[in-house]
């Protein structure tokens, strides 16, 4: 599929390949499981801090530095996927358009020779 975007400093053409765009879109899914399973896996005893007063209190610090860093692989694996899902429903969106111009086109060069099939037009 191809699309000829205006505009001076753009190019003329622009040519997708639905294997490149799934592999992209596969390629984000699987870095963002990766980065958010790793640090969701990154853990540390919080009695290896210590027993005694400042050793707690970095315990619980890490304790919620730890739970704000898993919370944003989250939103981070969420956003990649949700970017990857609209990449793909844009890609079927163009190669649809493309098949109903088509399908147009060929409709209308019948049409234009005579060959339109259909209730009144019907010449074969």
């Amino acid at each position: 599929m191809s699309a000829t975007p205006g505009g001076d400093n753009r190019p003329e053409n622009i040519n997708l390949h639905r294997e490149d765009v799934d592999a992209i879109a596969k390629d984000l899914r699987v870095s963002a499981d990766a980065v958010a399973t790793q640090i969701e896996k990154i853990h540390t005893s919080l009695a290896s801090f210590g027993d005694f007063p400042w050793g707690r209190q970095l315990a619980q610090t890490h304790r919620l530095a730890h739970e704000g860093a898993v919370d944003t692989a989250s939103s981070f694996r969420t956003n990649l996927h949700g970017f990857s899902d609209g990449l793909d429903a844009a890609v079927q969106d163009l190669e649809d358009t493309d098949q109903l111009n088509s399908a147009h086109f060929v409709a209308i060069a019948r049409a234009d020779r005579g060959e339109w099939k259909g209730d009144r037009h019907d010449r074969s």
